[in-house]
């Protein structure tokens, strides 16, 4: 529009917003199941998730990796992996819409070592196509220990015996804090 009030109109067709985004993605959150406090047991296979925002642009892609490989998510959508013999490292790569990056790593450390049990001196025992039989000293007596990742719980079922008495343990379990 001139100062005289013509009007001028030119079609400038189609065109594409463009965005300005400067701002990496913010990843919160990983989890991975089947672990308890950074812990897994070796060769398990686990469900990888995690969440992410941008303000931006929007988030375009998600990758996971596990150990440097990436994890392809299956028809269901879900990050399936198995887990390493000794350690894991999981990675959760983040991309915007304008190609902003974030990463974010934890790392898991396997166990591979069951739980000792043991019982108070005086007691012995021995398991025997997996019975129990008490060789002295009863009322019976059992604690359990794991000098890695420590023990979740405890629960004890099954036959036992001991002078001449055959019963059967019902199932008891104990949680531990």
């Amino acid at each position: 529009v001139d100062k005289s009030g013509n009007e001028s109109v030119k079609d400038l067709g189609s065109f594409t917003p463009y965005f300005i985004d400067n701002e990496k993605p913010e990843i919160g959150s990983i989890g991975v199941s089947e672990t308890i406090d950074g812990f897994y047991k070796a060769g398990s296979e686990v469900e990888i998730s995690f969440n992410a925002t941008d303000s931006g642009s929007g988030i375009a892609t998600g990758k996971v990796f596990c150990n440097g490989t990436e994890v392809v998510a299956n028809g269901e959508g879900k990050f399936i992996a198995t887990l390493a013999e000794d350690a894991t490292e999981i990675k959760v790569q983040v991309i915007d819409n304008v190609g902003n990056s974030a990463e974010k790593k934890i790392n898991l450390k396997a166990d591979k070592t069951a739980p000792t049990v043991t019982s108070p001196s005086g007691y012995d025992y021995e398991v025997v196509d997996g019975v129990l039989y008490a060789k002295s000293g009863v009322p019976y007596h059992l604690s359990a220990s794991d000098e890695e990742s420590g023990v979740r719980g405890f629960s004890v079922g099954g036959v036992f015996r001991a002078n001449g008495f055959e019963g059967v343990i019902s199932a008891s379990t104990a949680t531990l804090p």
